[in-house]
This record gives structure tokens, C-alpha cells and sequence, in this order.
């Protein structure tokens, strides 16, 4: 039984008596023991990849949503130790309770190849105050995501945004002229499949673009990478600061210089 609860995540539709709003509950399993985890984030996305709602299981493993309106939904769950899950597009109607189960594999999560090439550290090594007061160096030593201060982005001497970001791992730049790029998180991309998958942009705080795999906002080439002191790149919504986690799509986090 717990190999085919590993095998797929499963997504029951119980018929029960006329509800008052749309509710979405369910369950998180261990695959290997069966047993219900607890802490886990889950998030709830809908089918244009915006995000809809948040919670935490309880110790029975137990979350509930209570959703804005009839539809499809996705599901993502997280937990340290686990591979990430995202359900099948799940529907929820207006006269029925959808209850769900979601399955997690405990193991190593695999992450892209890192090169480690020591040198010197500086005697002292300067972080400006602003960037301490905004949350930067703390997000850089947790190790969520990418970074880049101005030094780093002096070195990929880049004239467009898209430039900058071209190597970062889980980031996908695709240009169609010297000016014009599209960037996507192919990690993300999973969820929205043949839709694109475009990270929320946000410059000093400020929320430009809310991402997801129907985004309209303004693009990256609104940044100048000669304008910016450091930028945080997040390929999926797994670390994107709770204020910048508008999509499962990742965030794009600009800091101006000044």
C-alpha cells in the first residue's frame, strides 16, 4: 500500500453536504513509514499560478484551505529532509469538500552542482548598512537561492538583466534579439507545463511584477544591472522571503545602488 502512496499523489473528491465557501483539506504521509508529518508548508496555487493561501500540518499531518472560489488548484508541500511535492490540478466546487492526500519522499534533495574555489577572505569585509537593514546578508548566509553583490556583478559585466542571470542554476534565459529575453524557472515550470513559469520581480521592496505562468507586469529588462548594488535569485518559491511569494514561479529580488 505504501508503494503506490509513493508512486503518485493521491487526490480523493469526497462528496459531502452543501458547504458555505469552497474547502480543501488534507493529509502529508511519510512514503516509507505511512505515518502523518507535521511542520510541513503547504502552499496552495491556482491554475494561473498565483498564489492563494499557506498553512502548516498540524501533528495528524492535517491542513485546510478555505478557498475564494470554485476551481482548479494546485498543491505544494515542503519540508527539510523531504523532495518537494506538487500535486495534480485538483478541483474544488462549491458543494463539496476536496480531500486530499500528499505523499513525501524522505531523502536527500538533489541540487545543481556547486564549484567551490577558495581564496582569501578580505580582512574586513564591508556590507553597507541599507542591505543589513533590508534582510540581505541574513537571507545570504541562510543559503536560499543565488546571490550577487556589486562586485560580482561588476565581474559578469553584463549590459541587460537577462545577461546577468545567464549561469545561475535553475534559471532558463532564452533570447530572441540582442535587447529582447525571456526568463522562466524550468524547476517551477513543472506546474504550469506548455505555460511558462516567470519569477515575481521585485526592485528595493517594491513588488513590479507578481510572476506566475500568466504574468503581464513589467519584465527584467525594466533593471538596469549597472544600477544595482546586489539582486537575489530565487529559482522556486522554496525560500522567496513571505512578502515576495507571490507564485510558485521564484522571485527576482533587486536591491538599487546608492
Amino acid at each position: 500500500m505504501l508503494a503506490r502512496i509513493a508512486a503518485a499523489v493521491l487526490a480523493l473528491v469526497l462528496l459531502a453536504p452543501p458547504a458555505s465557501a469552497q474547502v480543501l483539506r488534507g493529509t502529508v504521509l511519510d512514503t516509507t513509514s505511512g505515518q502523518p508529518l507535521d511542520g510541513v508548508r503547504v502552499i496552495a496555487f491556482s491554475a494561473a499560478g498565483d498564489r492563494m493561501g499557506y498553512a502548516v500540518t498540524d501533528t495528524s499531518g492535517r491542513f485546510l484551505f478555505q478557498m475564494p472560489a470554485v476551481g482548479q488548484y494546485r498543491l505544494q508541500a515542503t519540508k527539510l529532509g523531504y523532495a518537494i511535492t506538487i500535486t495534480e490540478p485538483i478541483w474544488v466546487g462549491s458543494a463539496s469538500e476536496a480531500d486530499v492526500v500528499l505523499a513525501m519522499v524522505h531523502g536527500p534533495v538533489p541540487l545543481d552542482t556547486v564549484t567551490v574555489v577558495a581564496r582569501p577572505l578580505p580582512t574586513a569585509l564591508k556590507q553597507i548598512p541599507y542591505l543589513v537593514d533590508a534582510g540581505f546578508y541574513r537571507r545570504q548566509r541562510w543559503g536560499f537561492g543565488y546571490f550577487l553583490t556589486r562586485a560580482e556583478i561588476d565581474k559578469r559585466d553584463a549590459l541587460i538583466m537577462a545577461d546577468l542571470l545567464k549561469g545561475i542554476p535553475g534559471v532558463r534565459v532564452r533570447c530572441t534579439s540582442a535587447t529582447s529575453c525571456n526568463v522562466t524557472m524550468p524547476v517551477a515550470n513543472m506546474m504550469f507545463v506548455g505555460k511558462g513559469c516567470s519569477p515575481s520581480v521585485v526592485l528595493d521592496g517594491v513588488l513590479l511584477s507578481p510572476g506566475g505562468s500568466s504574468d503581464s507586469g513589467p519584465s527584467l529588462s525594466a533593471l538596469n544591472p549597472f544600477h544595482l548594488e546586489a539582486v537575489e535569485i530565487y529559482p522556486h518559491s522554496d525560500g522567496v522571503p513571505v512578502q515576495w511569494r507571490t507564485s510558485a514561479c521564484g522571485a527576482i529580488v533587486a536591491w538599487s545602488r546608492r
